[in-house]
């Protein structure tokens, strides 16, 4: 079976949150995540805290664009750099992302 990847793709990105710094945190996310999902190409944007390790965060993301095109015009935006130079000093390890591109006919959702 080969597989058709369709256009568009999942951003995953663990943070590791200082305990004593996870409100400074989702304080620092609450509005890029606002501003990424006024992004047209944006489809979803949601975060999930770790049932075992309540500092571990995950930040998923659904784009209808290219992985290049998030490399070379979104990740270079200047709110996106400003984001990640907050966050730093509020993580205990370097975070961890993971791209998936999206698979031709296995995609379902409910509305």
């Amino acid at each position: 079976m080969s597989i058709s990847i369709r256009k568009g793709f999942n951003i995953q990105a663990s943070l590791f949150v200082s305990p004593d710094k996870l409100n400074d945190f989702l304080d620092l996310i609450k509005p890029i995540m606002e501003r990424t999902m006024a992004d047209p190409k944006c489809l979803f944007v949601e975060a999930y805290q770790s049932v075992d390790d309540p500092g571990h965060i995950r930040l998923v993301e659904n784009w209808n664009a290219s992985v290049e095109w998030f490399m070379t015009v979104r990740a270079q935006e200047g709110y996106v750099q400003e984001y990640l130079t907050m966050v730093e000093p509020l993580l205990t390890k370097p975070r961890e992302i993971q791209i998936f591109n999206r698979i031709e006919g296995f995609h379902k959702a409910k509305e």
